[in-house]
């Protein structure tokens, strides 16, 4: 074979394989990509970021609520009376502020408007806080509420006491009244766990405890569904200066889980105690026949 003809035969398969190569081999400028604009932020529905606390002491230079919220497109705040109806500015009781805060005064938090909700509002939806109760206390003085966890027949009721003012990291201990009587948890006052130790100790043991804040109600009954009350007191003095008894909460009797059910334990939040305080660590599931506790 001559030289020319290796020459050909090498130009043919050059062009051969240039033909025959796929396009992205090819030395070709590549092809422009369309680009897509970014979707657009989906909305969302309102999500409280900042509430007020269950309880707000009322003195006489009035209280400021707080209440923030997040969402797309930026929610609405608004405050709902006990009846559901939004409130609005009422010279000398309160003033609905542009941030959504709300500026409350004493003639504002009287018994006859003591609960009040926080409400977020776009399009997306709607949310409410928690109940949040005014209280009128007087200058340095302390507000409480009770907070009723109830209980099947047999199981064990959990009632707090939560207080807020001048001087309530001072409270060590609380009253408590059932229907307006006082309570003798002095009896009950006990290492709670005999209370716990087994279903035989328990029948042996006073049916109340009272730790701190937080009072026990062991074999719930219908006897003991009733309205609870508790008042803030120091170990120097009977009753804390200028404590104002809460208002009564109602303790339900829940119907029962039934047999061979597991037990119910509440979610809990945190818990957080000052050096020196006495606290309780509540474990109590309000179904029967009470469960073993470890």
């Amino acid at each position: 074979m001559s030289l020319q003809h290796v020459f050909f035969l090498a130009y043919v398969l050059k062009t051969y394989a240039s033909d025959s190569a796929s396009p992205e081999l090819r030395d070709e400028p590549p092809s422009l990509v369309p680009l897509v604009p970014p979707e657009s932020p989906v909305p969302l529905g309102p999500v409280l970021r900042e509430v007020p606390p269950a309880l707000v002491p009322v003195s006489a230079t009035g209280a400021r609520l707080r209440c923030t919220a997040d969402g797309d497109p930026a929610p609405r705040i608004s405050w709902l009376a006990a009846d559901g109806s939004e409130l609005s500015d009422e010279p000398g009781v309160r003033r609905v502020l542009g941030d959504g805060s709300l500026q409350v005064w004493v003639s504002g938090g009287g018994r006859g408007s003591q609960m009040l909700r926080c409400r977020a509002v776009n399009t997306r939806g709607a949310v409410l806080s928690h109940p949040v109760t005014l209280m009128s206390v007087p200058a340095g003085g302390l507000a409480a509420v009770v907070e009723a966890r109830g209980a099947a027949a047999g199981g064990v009721a959990v009632l707090h006491c939560r207080t807020q003012g001048a001087g309530a990291g001072a409270v060590r201990d609380v009253v408590w009244y059932r229907s307006g009587a006082e309570l003798d948890t002095a009896a009950g006052s006990v290492t709670i766990l005999k209370l716990y130790l087994s279903r035989h100790r328990l029948s042996a043991e006073p049916r109340y405890f009272a730790a701190g804040d937080t009072l026990l109600i062991r074999d719930m009954s219908p006897a003991d569904a009733a309205p609870y009350s508790c008042a803030p007191r120091t170990p120097r003095t009977p009753l804390a200066p200028h404590a104002a008894r809460s208002l009564p909460a109602p303790l339900l009797l829940l119907p029962s889980g039934g047999r061979g059910g597991a037990p119910r334990l509440p979610a809990t939040g945190e818990l957080t105690a000052a050096s020196g305080d006495r606290f309780c660590l509540t474990c109590a599931a309000p179904d029967f026949p009470p469960p073993h506790y470890t």
